[in-house]
């Protein structure tokens, strides 16, 4: 009974209520239910994704919403969502934060579970029975794993940030199993990734790549601990089943920890973090939202690169640089907020995000890199004020929608490369200051598009 769907009425109304409530629509065995039910948040908020202010928990329900009026009102956050095996240890925003940065924002409810273990939900088909895990602990023999079949725990020998830790186990029927990693006394654990091959963590003993694709497709949920040291490169990557994930209170996360978890649709990033690292959620594409904390100054290479559901981000104040692709192919992202503090982005940052529509490179950037802007197929509007001194190849590159481009530098930034605005359509402007048409009509590479130029009569709309 365990392992087939929903069929029986009474079941079947039940999993109804907790699809309805869930916000979900997939099919779900009986031995699902309780996870899911747990999954529900507690009370009832009505919230509006629309106004700027908005709570969420870690599968990325709106919880809460509020107005920056409200906001500048409130003496408490909302009060902490509750759910069965887990402990909410607080918001990743404090309200004098929120108060102090005043404009839109993504909050995130932060959870560890309420054992200490670190719990991974699997379900395991009748080719996946025989899995290993692996991970390096602190002290050695002192993490325990229960398979969650009703065997006894087992421990590995060894210790050290990077000695492996190897079980192997034989399951004896297909179902749904949670495996549970049981740090003891002080004992921390560290989650071991790969270069770029990733997770390490739950594979095949088999020590086949073809099964250790299967057995990555098992993984549905994780929630860390409260003794987890860090998480490895790549460590949760290409888990494309992955639906949720909590990353407890671990401050040290290394690149793509979730590159490639398809299924994932939310992510809360912990206090304390001053960088994002590269590829952290490269190619998740049902990644809907993010909630990045305040402090943080640097978003690394690829970050979200082909997150092609992402609509909304709001990056914090303080964040100085953006590297290189950070949004590239993010096809659905429609609105971006990029602080003052900003003051560099790397090369293809923007490339392929077809649906924004209006942009403004902000004081502190000076240089436009190689196809910032490439394939913004839709964006009618750019600003570009006077600290830019180089526009770089193919920024502009097929912005076969631009309709205004305004230069607020006096002396034209140096172009790089006439394909900078390859592809531009035959009744887009380029405006420039009063006073300065004849010297980029003249100037290396903007003589090409001399026709396209005016000169501003007043202030930029």
């Amino acid at each position: 009974m365990a392992n087939v769907l929903v069929e029986e009425e009474t079941l079947t109304a039940i999993a109804d209520a907790v699809r309805a409530r869930g916000g979900t629509s997939e099919l779900m065995k009986p031995s699902e239910i309780p996870d899911a039910v747990s999954r529900i948040p507690s009370g009832s908020s009505g919230a509006d994704m629309s106004l700027p202010i908005r709570f969420f928990d870690y599968d990325g329900t709106l919880l809460h919403s509020f107005s920056l009026e409200e906001l500048a009102e409130m003496e408490d956050l909302p009060d902490l969502p509750a759910h069965g095996g887990l402990v909410c240890t607080g918001w990743n925003w404090t309200l004098e934060d929120l108060k102090a940065t005043n404009r839109e924002m993504n909050v995130a409810a932060l959870y560890v579970t309420d054992d200490g273990a670190t719990r991974f939900y699997v379900t395991l088909d009748e080719d996946m029975l025989e899995p290993q895990v692996a991970f390096s602990q602190t002290t050695d023999s002192k993490v325990k794993v229960d398979w969650g079949d009703g065997s006894e725990p087992e421990i590995g020998d060894g210790w050290g940030n990077y000695a492996r830790i190897v079980l192997n186990h034989k399951y004896q029927e297909p179902g749904s199993y949670v495996i549970r990693f049981i740090p003891q006394g002080e004992c921390q654990i560290r989650f071991l990734g790969s270069n770029n091959s990733g997770a390490y963590i739950f594979t095949s003993s088999k020590s086949s790549a073809q099964e250790n694709v299967k057995y990555l497709s098992a993984v549905r949920k994780i929630e860390i601990g409260n003794q987890v040291k860090d998480f490895d490169d790549y460590c949760f990557s290409y888990y494309s089943r992955l639906e949720t994930i909590t990353l407890g209170q671990v401050v040290t996360i290394g690149n793509g920890i979730v590159k490639e978890c398809w299924s994932l649709k939310f992510l809360g990033i912990p206090k304390g973090k001053t960088m994002l690292s590269s590829y952290l959620c490269d190619g998740c594409e049902q990644l809907t939202g993010i909630s990045l904390p305040n402090g943080l100054t640097d978003l690394g290479d690829y970050v979200f690169d082909g997150c092609r559901s992402l609509k909304w981000v709001t990056i914090p104040d303080g964040v100085v640089a953006a590297g290189r692709y950070v949004f590239s192919d993010c096809c659905a992202l429609e609105k971006i907020y990029v602080p003052d503090s900003l003051i560099k982005m790397g090369t293809g940052i923007f490339k392929g995000c077809r649906m924004m529509e209006k942009f403004q490179i902000k004081n502190g950037i000076t240089e436009i890199a190689d196809s910032m802007f490439s394939g913004c197929y839709t964006l009618a509007e750019m600003t570009i004020h006077g600290a830019v001194t180089t526009v770089s190849r193919y920024a502009f590159e097929n912005c076969k929608g631009m309709q205004k481009y305004y230069f607020l530098p006096t002396n034209p930034p140096a172009l790089g490369a006439t394909s900078a605005f390859m592809g531009i359509s035959k009744d887009c402007k380029i405006y420039v200051p009063k006073g300065s048409l004849e010297t980029y009509q003249a100037a290396n590479n903007w003589n090409s598009y001399a026709s396209y130029m005016e000169e501003m009569d007043g202030d930029v709309p």
